[in-house]
């Protein structure tokens, strides 16, 4: 993570230079909307603060605004609007409204009616794809593969992502491309058959193409080409999300995702003006009759001005899905702010009811209505209206929901934001229940205080797994596939200390009360994360350490009760039945591979497979071989551990 950090700075310290060398020419020689959007290419450089692909104009009403186009504006100190562009603005929702089913899901789990409830097919299990970059993407098509190989697949109920394992489930479920599951999922051989020309080769179909985008030089690019501000340094990260992970399975920028043709319907006749947008369906190619339900985790960072870092521990997941994005439990968070408020309260606190689910094309538009009728446990439904987002951009397409998913550093950016305009990925929130809790900065006493524009960013910052959702959704099966760059320590007995930040993911010894990332750490915080009782603990890490010892891959499966985690939104006592796949170089695989490729493995920094199989979140961009060599291994664990996933997946 660190590395990761290292990178971002470095870009953000390249967009602010740039930015601040504008040139001084100006729109205002042009007295048409074409002209100026182009305008770029007449006079070379502007006085916008912020072009994308040339194509930018000044709001109408400003000083430097011939524009005729309503919608047109960028972020430039002589404009009155937001930055958007000509291509970006959906003309026909401009100062409009949208109708939104929303969900509100009251406080019990176990009462919750959600979103998807009788639309997925029932089987009672999900599976789990940590982050960790490409290196996760590329994992998780190999362990997706091997369940499809095995016919396991079509019996998934739930396919949860978060940061890399979000750009592979969202890519791999709304894949458009005419390719049947088996060419995208790519050929698999035994590890014997790895010669080199089978891991040179990345055939036609395969996915495994999009690990290999550099992601960071596409940061870096479109930053210095943009002149990107810091107010819209969030728009350039999902831009490159797009590019790199879902534009080669060919999904627009701005294409919004739902779950089948009906609800396409549905939304289109409540909603005229999004009669010409465009709504992904699961991959129309897909041999088996469902997709499992997808869900990316983010997490809700908190209002934009908060010191969320020195002061807020109070991270809580999102989730992001065709049929419900939000928070799926509702509860009052009370924040501090960086500057104290004006309240009545002795502490300084900020109270915020957060908790509902709308329909995904509405997330993150501001409620024109206050939210839906509830029952006395808290749970609703209906429509909300909500004020349309023009900007394309803006809208929680598939691509924003995977850049939110992955937006690692977004709660350090929060923190140390050069100003108070300091803008990443965020969006409007308000309680679903018509509840008026609601922290407005910049309210003026106008009624108008039923949402919160909050921060959102990467699942990682709080939960790397995404198991949350399943659990409250009382899932009573799953595998969670811990594909993390941190080995597991087989010299550590967990017996006798606990563990630390060498021995074992972070992540998972949260879940049981175990603690190796600091709480002063300045991107994640994990420190409410307790799901089960410690003395489980130990004989997990014991199974999975002997299983290493003996050969094998690090898998083991543990039958588990919940405690009660009132903050998550986890009742005690649900039992659960969990597959661990932790990240691990199994010798059966190893020894079975030629022996050329066992030398180029050993060869580590100074040979083609540097950290294999913990390739670093820093070294993104992987090549054909590595990628094929890390999904390889992958898909052999699973196979060689069928039996534990038929468990799992009956």
């Amino acid at each position: 993570m660190a590395s990761l950090n290292n990178l971002f700075k470095a870009t953000i310290s390249v967009s602010l230079l740039v930015s601040q060398a504008s040139s001084t020419a100006s729109c205002a020689d042009f007295t048409d909307s074409d002209t100026c959007i182009s305008h770029k290419d007449l006079v070379g450089m502007h006085s916008c603060t912020f072009c994308v692909e040339d194509q930018q104009c000044h709001a109408v009403g400003s000083t430097a605004n011939p524009c005729s186009d309503e919608c047109c504006a960028s972020v430039s100190s002589l404009s009155t609007c937001d930055y958007e562009s000509v291509d970006e603005v959906d003309g026909a929702a401009c100062n409009g409204t949208w109708s939104v089913k929303t969900f509100a899901p009251g406080s019990d789990a176990l009462k919750t009616t959600w979103p998807e409830t009788g639309r997925t097919n029932g089987k009672g299990s999900a599976l789990h794809f940590s982050g960790g970059g490409s290196r996760a993407m590329t994992m998780g098509l190999g362990q997706t593969r091997a369940l499809y190989e095995l016919g396991l697949l079509e019996n998934v109920e739930y396919m949860v992502g978060v940061s890399g394992g979000g750009w592979w489930t969202s890519s791999f479920t709304y894949d458009q491309n005419p390719y049947d599951d088996a060419t995208r999922l790519c050929p698999y051989v035994e590890p014997a058959n790895l010669t080199d020309d089978f891991l040179g080769n990345i055939p036609e179909g395969c996915m495994l193409t999009a690990p290999q985008c550099h992601f960071y030089e596409c940061i870096a690019l479109e930053a210095v080409e943009s002149v990107i501000p810091w107010n819209v340094l969030s728009r350039v990260y999902v831009d490159c999300v797009h590019k790199c992970y879902l534009k080669p399975f060919g999904i627009d920028r701005s294409d919004f995702y739902t779950l089948s043709g009906d609800d396409i319907s549905q939304i289109k006749s409540r909603n005229p003006n999004l009669q010409d947008e465009n709504f992904l369906l699961p991959s129309p190619y897909a041999e088996a009759k469902n997709r499992p339900y997808m869900i990316l985790q983010g997490t809700l960072v908190g209002p934009e001005d908060v010191g969320h870092l020195e002061q807020n521990k109070t991270f809580v997941p999102v989730e992001l899905s065709a049929l419900g994005s939000g928070i799926s439990h509702e509860q009052v968070i009370e924040y501090a702010p960086k500057v104290t408020p004006d309240i009545d309260d002795d502490n300084g606190l900020v109270p915020v009811k957060v908790g509902g689910m709308m329909e995904s094309f509405g997330f993150g538009a501001a409620a024109t209505t206050l939210g839906v009728s509830v029952d006395e446990s808290g749970v609703g439904e209906g429509y909300v209206g909500v004020t349309a987002l023009g900007n394309k951009l803006d809208r929680n397409s598939l691509s924003l929901s995977a850049g939110i998913t992955s937006m690692a550093p977004e709660a350090l950016f929060a923190e140390y934001g050069p100003s108070t305009d300091y803008v990443l990925i965020g969006g409007d929130l308000w309680p679903a229940d018509e509840g008026d809790i609601v922290y407005d900065p910049n309210d003026n006493d106008d009624g108008d205080n039923n949402h919160t524009f909050m921060l959102l960013g990467d699942g990682g910052d709080l939960d790397n797994f995404g198991i949350f959702s399943t659990l409250r959704r009382g899932v009573p099966r799953m595998a969670v596939f811990m594909n993390t760059d941190t080995p597991l320590n087989n010299s550590w007995d967990p017996t006798t200390r606990p563990p630390t930040s060498k021995d074992i993911d972070g992540y998972f010894c949260a879940m049981f009360g175990f603690q190796v990332f600091e709480e002063t750490n300045n991107m994640y915080y994990t420190f409410n994360n307790q799901i089960f009782p410690s003395e489980d603990f130990v004989p997990i890490v014991q199974a999975l350490q002997n299983q290493v010892d003996a050969g094998n891959a690090a898998v083991y499966t543990s039958t588990l009760t919940t405690i009660e985690n009132v903050f998550m939104g986890i009742p005690a006592g649900l039992e659960v039945t969990i597959l661990w796949d932790y990240s691990s170089l199994p010798t059966r695989w190893f020894n079975q591979l030629p022996s050329s490729l066992q030398d180029e493995i050993n060869l580590g920094d100074k040979g083609p497979y540097l950290d294999f199989p913990y390739y670093s979140i820093a070294h993104i961009a992987l090549s054909a071989q590595q990628v094929n060599l890390l999904a390889n291994l992958c898909t052999w664990i699973v196979s060689d551990n069928k039996d534990q996933f038929a468990q799992i997946f009956q």
